[in-house]
């Protein structure tokens, strides 16, 4: 940052853009995010503008396609900037695996790349899917679904309170007050035979 402006440097420290944006954002698929006068759009590594600073808000492109914010609600755009899904949510997430968690009404659901729901917006909270799973939140607890909606670890009562590093489907689950009454859940486990839980820890990153 230079003044009240951000430019961008090479490794070799060669100034490649010159300190003309209010916002430069990390890299993505090739592209990066950027902010002028209140607007935003992409950059690519030459500096070059690929689409030009016209979105209220955006994320970064993830699987060829990026959340853009227009008179408060979201939606997608493709890496030539062609709007690929009409701005119609309340909150759009990165896509993963396919899919990516949008919000409607306050409830979370998931959308696959047409835009179509393919899971219906239902939960308070949701994140994105990892190895086929996705972490959701329902009044106050937490489980996790499939790519079909359907809960796979039903809600629970969660003691681990490092939730954000729920990325991975391998957790332990502990059944009543006392261990070691618990079953290793991996991702080729037979987890749809599984009841509700009292705990759930991560067993590792």
């Amino acid at each position: 940052q230079i003044g009240d402006k951000c430019a961008l440097i090479d490794g070799s420290g060669k100034m490649i853009i010159q300190p003309v944006y209010d916002w430069i954002g990390k890299f993505s698929e090739g592209l990066a995010l950027i902010g002028l006068k209140g607007k935003f759009g992409y950059i690519d590594a030459k500096g070059r503008v690929v689409i030009r600073p016209q979105f209220d808000a955006a994320g970064n492109f993830s699987e060829g396609l990026a959340a853009f914010l227009d008179s408060a609600l979201w939606g997608y755009i493709d890496m030539q900037g062609r709007m690929v899904i009409p701005a119609q949510f309340d909150y759009a997430d990165e896509f993963k695996e396919g899919r990516a968690c949008v919000k409607q009404s306050d409830k979370a659901g998931f959308i696959d790349r047409s835009g179509t729901l393919t899971i219906l917006p239902q939960f308070d909270q949701a994140w994105n899917f990892d190895q086929g799973l996705a972490m959701v939140k329902v009044g106050g607890k937490y489980g996790f679904i499939d790519k079909n909606g359907a809960l796979v670890i039903n809600p629970t009562a969660v003691s681990n309170q490092d939730l954000l590093a729920l990325r991975i489907p391998t957790v332990i689950l502990g059944v009543g007050n006392q261990f070691p009454d618990f079953d290793v859940v991996g991702s080729d486990s037979r987890r749809g035979a599984l009841e509700a839980f009292n705990y759930l820890y991560v067993l590792g990153h």
